[in-house]
């Protein structure tokens, strides 16, 4: 089974997405997406680069959609 990974959008700089560990390269919303280093647990954390993250992704990961 396949575990859920923090990747960052292709598109802009600092935007994450929740992507599939064996498909990094599409995030849960649907966009393209490319991989990070970032754990999991630090989904959210807004520092200095004023990091964004896919609310799309989230609920999905959540099972709210």
């Amino acid at each position: 089974m396949s575990k859920y990974v923090i990747t960052e959008g292709v598109e802009s700089t600092w935007h994450y997405h929740w992507s599939m560990e064996d498909n990094f390269t599409q995030a849960l919303c649907g966009v393209w997406t490319m991989s990070t280093s970032m754990r999991p647990e630090q989904w959210g954390f807004t520092g200095h680069l004023h990091e964004r993250y896919c609310l799309k992704c989230a609920e999905i990961k959540a099972g709210v959609t």
